[in-house]
């Protein structure tokens, strides 16, 4: 029998395809690294959430922190991306929580553990770096930790995109946006891709080297728009159903959140 890591990796996979799911393990690391590299505004919302394990926060003991020597933007960058080089074990791919209550977005955990001691979680020292990245590669938090992620759901402190588990959205949602999402990834891949020798000797010899383009510039805002009515159109043929407006405009926005155009709501 699975146990629940194997379990809730197996929902995540259901719920964006084994395409994308392969494809999120792949390349966490390699897009994390790019938004760092580019300082993007969606690592620089990421950062203040890291920025909250520099102090001990009020009530809660396990709250972990970053040794001083690490709290800056500049510290955590170089130490994100000795760890986003080499990884002490295999990404996991796993689910987030908010405040304890599953939100069902898959994400990608990628672990490395340093011989230094990088924060203290109250006494106990902690020498892995936990790096959290939503599957579609965007950064969403990184903080110390004593121990390597035994179980597969993650807790954060704040939301991510949609409040509801995969086991509560519908088959047809599902699918539309595995699609998207294997969509957006293509996109991504491509403006990856090598384009001459010298791009694919440095891609060979140094992973990660790609730096993906900011999301306003992988899709228009009119191509964006009719992606979603196509999202609409296929979830209402596929029901039978008229959504309302209501529905009509959540659909809206998970599928910006998938193409990063979104509000984001990640920490």
């Amino acid at each position: 029998m699975p146990g629940p890591a194997e379990a809730i990796e197996k929902k995540v996979i259901k719920e964006i395809g084994k395409k994308a799911a392969k494809m999120a393990v792949r390349k966490a690391g390699s897009r994390f690294f790019g938004h760092i590299t580019r300082k993007s505004r969606v690592w620089l919302k990421a950062f203040e959430h890291i920025a909250e394990h520099f102090e001990p926060a009020a009530g809660k003991a396990s709250h972990a922190i970053f040794e001083p020597k690490f709290r800056s933007l500049e510290a955590v960058e170089t130490l994100l991306k000795k760890a986003l080089s080499g990884a002490s074990r295999q990404p996991l791919l796993t689910k987030l929580t908010i405040d304890g209550v599953p939100a069902g977005k898959p994400a990608v955990v990628i672990e490395r553990q340093f011989t230094e001691v990088i924060g203290r979680a109250g006494k106990t020292e902690c020498r892995i770096l936990r790096i959290v990245v939503d599957f579609t590669g965007r950064p969403i938090t990184a903080f110390p930790a004593d121990k390597f992620l035994g179980a597969a759901v993650l807790a954060v402190g704040a939301g991510t995109a949609g409040s509801a588990s995969a086991s509560e959205i519908p088959s047809p949602v599902q699918d539309a946006y595995a699609k998207e999402a294997e969509t957006y990834e293509s996109l991504i891949d491509r403006a990856c891709e090598p384009t001459n020798w010298v791009e694919r000797v440095i891609d060979f010899l140094v992973d990660p080297s790609c730096i993906a383009p900011d999301p306003e510039e992988l899709i228009s805002n009119a191509a964006l728009q009719d992606r979603i009515q196509h999202v609409i159109d296929s979830i209402e043929k596929e029901t039978g159903f008229s959504l309302d407006k209501e529905t009509q405009e959540n659909i809206s926005e998970d599928v910006k959140r998938i193409w990063g155009r979104g509000d984001s709501k990640d920490p």
